[in-house]
């Protein structure tokens, strides 16, 4: 899982302070969570690096007139949207949007990864943290940035 924004989002405490976990911290401390690694601890996110579309899914069919999103399994450490007062203001209309776009392509093309490609995936000789050969790696630049992954499509 691969949040679109990687590194830590800073918050300001607010005046009066706040206890976190058992620690103290002043107003004024900036404080934050690398969505990162909150999305890759095993606590929340069991086989975090594993291909795993079914952790999303309940075994609750879709209330009746009701939304499928009922039936999605939620996980508060889920934050690729942020959370709060300050999360993604987009985030309901891309809940809506993407299981569209995405069936309509499942629907209208066959796509594979290029033969032969190893464009994203992890290398051994590389720093720590990026050796994982099946975790795309991103870049982060506040927004991640990538290179691919490079598809092929063909009209059914």
């Amino acid at each position: 899982m691969n949040p679109p924004v990687g590194s830590t989002v800073m918050r300001e405490v607010l005046p009066g302070g706040i206890e976190v976990d058992g620690q103290w911290f002043p107003s004024g401390v900036d404080l934050g969570v690398p969505h990162y690694a909150l999305h890759h601890d095993e606590r929340y996110f069991p086989d975090a690096f594993a291909f795993k579309p079914e952790r999303w899914l309940t075994d609750k069919p879709a209330p009746k007139g009701g939304s499928s999103e009922a039936s999605l399994r939620t996980n508060p450490a889920f934050t690729a949207f942020g959370a709060g007062r300050t999360s993604c203001i987009g985030k309901y209309l891309a809940y809506q949007e993407i299981p569209l776009v995405v069936a309509r392509t499942l629907w209208l093309y066959d796509f594979r990864v290029e033969p032969g490609s190893t464009l994203g995936e992890g290398r051994t000789s590389t720093e720590v943290g990026r050796q994982r050969k099946d975790e795309f790696q991103t870049l982060d630049r506040f927004v991640s940035t990538h290179q691919g992954p490079v598809l092929q499509f063909r009209h059914r």
